[in-house]
This record gives structure tokens, sequence and C-alpha cells, in this order.
């Protein structure tokens, strides 16, 4: 009698993943590669996208400091050129892309602490005008890149004030007059460009440390209502998005929650209401996609420290999956790839504080004929050999991914085909995985259950 019983507990949640095997996985994190894929220790980690390619930077601990820029060729994160490739230690470094080009901005050590900015030219990294091209050291560097013109706002050591430079003509130019912020003391910058106007926002120390933000309006700096607006200290990542000539910032409220606040044309109000916390939410970053949706990120502390984002759609913030980390998350930066998939990058506790980077899979937790007819794996449960039909297919040739339940790629394919094709897992653990299958500009997934 207990045998059976056994036996029937045992069926129930296998029912359950071949039931759920049938259905569209829900929507839910998963990790790029590997998590914690860093030689050691990371700061400073940014993320940027090239399509659906995305890049992370970051100062390499394990190789002094200096700067390391890697990229996901959709199985394993590989350097782009050499390891460590900054002459010394890259501090306040800064990342963005100029199409597929990555360009990182940093206070060179090797160069006085002055500005230093590099890109990846196909073969190897090299500088961007002269090295250590300022007067003086800087800190609390931000790079931005419009219109194939890199800018960067960095605090200038003589008076711990803001300056801006774009590249003009293969020269680095002051954007306006240099040191231009209000107040005697500005740090914790960060930079937008929208077309040809940069904005900035800086912990304005003149302003019991809240928040400041400042535009080039072509002839001059001015500063965009109040001086130190936010709530409390502000205290924040990349913390500035700009759409339509209207910028977001996202900044402390009273409570030390995540508040978005929104520029009106004269004064700062809150975006939606504040997402509410017990504790403080620290490492906050901000970002629009491509369709228009602002989504923000940050640390919660009062879930442990958690990477969590939230995106604004409908007049109010709503959470976007489950906690984005398994532990604490720190430097954490956001973006979204060309086919709206929010990726994030961070500084991860549970992986001895490496870099690791999440994606937000878009596949579809609803059942419906056309994504039943779209998509057939069989058998399934299987012994690890499963064959794939994709239906109406109309163009481009489908790659597959395969995922385990940490998110980790244990298979790809490296053969093209049209509608069907075999896959072997056979050598693969008895257990739960994922299958990805993108064509036709969509993924389709689902769960596939390995049983020996």
């Amino acid at each position: 009698m207990y045998p059976k019983i056994i036996n029937k507990l045992k069926a129930v949640p296998l029912l359950f993943l071949i039931i759920a095997s049938n259905i569209g996985i829900a929507q839910q994190w998963f990790s790029v590669g590997n998590k914690g894929f860093s030689d050691g220790e990371a700061y400073n980690q940014s993320i940027a996208i090239d399509g659906e390619t995305p890049y992370v930077a970051y100062e390499d601990r394990a190789n002094g400091d200096k700067a390391t820029v890697m990229k996901f060729n959709g199985t394993e994160w590989i350097a782009v050129g050499p390891v460590a490739f900054t002459p010394g230690k890259a501090q306040d470094l800064s990342f963005a892309m100029n199409g597929s080009t990555p360009y990182v901005a940093f206070s060179d050590e090797a160069n006085g602490n002055k500005l230093s900015v590099m890109k990846f030219n196909g073969s190897g990294w090299v500088n961007v005008g002269p090295a250590g091209f300022t007067s003086n050291g800087v800190s609390s560097v931000s790079l931005a890149i419009s219109n194939e013109i890199p800018y960067v706002a960095f605090q200038d050591w003589a008076n711990s004030k803001v300056s801006v430079m774009k590249l003009d003509s293969g020269e680095w130019s002051f954007v306006g007059s240099p040191e231009f912020s209000i107040g005697w003391m500005a740090d914790v910058i960060s930079l937008a460009v929208e077309g040809s106007t940069p904005y900035v926002v800086y912990r304005d120390y003149d302003a019991n440390y809240k928040a400041s933000v400042m535009k080039f309006n072509e002839k001059n700096w001015e500063l965009l209502g109040e001086q130190g607006f936010s709530a409390s200290t502000h205290d924040a990542n990349k913390c500035i998005a700009v759409q339509g000539g209207t910028p977001y910032v996202t900044s402390w409220d009273a409570n030390a929650n995540a508040t978005v606040y929104k520029f009106n044309g004269s004064d700062w109000t809150s975006l939606g209401t504040p997402i509410v916390s017990e504790k403080q939410s620290s490492s906050q970053s901000l970002c629009f996609s491509s369709n228009g949706i602002l989504y923000l990120t940050f640390s919660d502390w009062s879930n442990s420290e958690k990477a969590t984002v939230f995106k604004y759609e409908e007049s109010q913030w709503k959470r976007v999956g489950d906690a984005a980390s398994l532990s604490n998350a720190s430097d954490i930066s956001i973006v979204i790839s060309d086919g709206g998939i929010p990726y994030i990058a961070y500084r991860d506790g549970w992986s001895m504080r490496r870099t690791t980077v999440m994606k937000f899979d878009n596949a579809t937790n609803v059942k419906s004929p056309a994504f039943e007819n779209a998509l057939k794996i069989y058998p399934n449960p299987g012994n690890g050999k499963f064959t794939i039909e994709l239906n109406n297919l109309q163009n481009g040739k489908p790659k597959i991914q395969v995922t385990n339940q940490l998110g980790q790629i244990i298979f790809i394919n490296q053969t093209e085909f049209n509608n069907r094709t075999e896959i072997d897992l056979s050598g693969k653990p008895m257990g739960v995985y994922f299958i990805h299958v993108k064509a036709n500009h969509k993924i389709y997934s689902k769960t596939i259950i390995i049983r020996k």
C-alpha cells in the first residue's frame, strides 16, 4: 500500500511538468551564460548592447583594476580585445556603444588620473584623442554617444565642479563653459545626450546633497527646475534618461525609496507613485526601450539587496518578474535590446562579487493554438533526443538554444535547418530544461524533460 501512495505522490510533480511542457514557460530572469563570469571581483559594471548582443565593461580587480570589456557570442562570454587593456587602473569607468564599436572613458591612473577615452577598432583598443587629455585629474566619469559623437561628463579636480567635453573633428573640446555646475562641489554625475543636447544630473553639495540637473541650450548651461529638487540625498547609478526633450531622473525620496522624477517644463514631479520598500533602494539605473517604455532597476535592501526591475506602463510602475539576482547586487545597470528584452549587469554577491548578466526571457505562458502549431517538440518527456518542428516559417533560419534551470546554456545549434531538426541531449542529466527557438523575429519557448 505505502509504495503505491509514494509512487502516486512522485507522479504529481512529474504530471505538472508534463503539462507545463505543453505550454510556453512563464517570463522569468535567466542568466546570460555563466553567472560570475569575470576572472575575479569586478567594479563599475556597465552594460550596453548591439542589436541582441550584450557587452559588459568593468574594472577588473583580478587584473590590477584595469578595464576589461566582454561580449556574449551566443554561447559564452569572450573578451573584446585583450583582457585588462588600459595602461593602468581605470577608475570611475564608464561605457557606451557607438553602433557596433565599444567605447570606454575613465580616470586614467597611468596618466595622472586625467581623463582618457578608448575604443575598440576591431583588433585592439586605441585612444580616442590623446591619453589623459584633461588639464587636471577627474572622477565621477560618465560617457554617452549621440549621432556617433562621444560626450563625456566628469568632476574636475581643479574645483570639484562638473565639466562636459565632446569629440569634435578628432579633438576634445568643452561643451559650453568648463566647470559650469552650480554650487561649490558636485559628484555622482550621470550624462545623457538626445540629438545634440546634453543633460547632466549630479549630487549637489550646495543643496544638501540632493539632485540637480542642467541642460546645454546651445549657448549656455541652464538649471532645470529647482536646485536640489530630489526629496533626499542623491545617490544613484546611471540615473538619467531623456525622451522627446523631457528628462527623467531616478533618485531617493525622503524614505530612500526609488523615485523617478519627470521635468514638466518648469518643475520636477514624481512619475507615478514611489516604489515603496521598507528599506532603501540603492544602485538605481534608468533607461528607455526603443518603443518608449521606461525601465528602472535597483538593489532592494528590503529583499536582501537583490536586483529588482520595474517598468512604467499604463501610468503605473509594474514589476518585471521576480528578483533578478540570487543574492545582493550592486553596480547595477540596465539596457533594452532591439527586440525589447531587458538585460541587467551587476556585481554579484552570490558569485564572489564577480560580474553577472541576466535577461528577462520574452517567452509567453499563454497556451494558444497558434503557439502550439508554431512549435512542436517530441517525444516530451524523452530520453534526450528530441525532434523540433517549427511551422509557418516565413523567413530566416531558426536558431535553437537550450538552458538548464540555472539559466546556463547547455546547447546551441551549429547547423542550419528550415522547419524540422533533431537535437541530442542524451548526455545531459535527467531533469527540466528550457528550449528557445528564435525565428520570424520571435522567440518560441517550451519546457522539455529528460527522463531515462
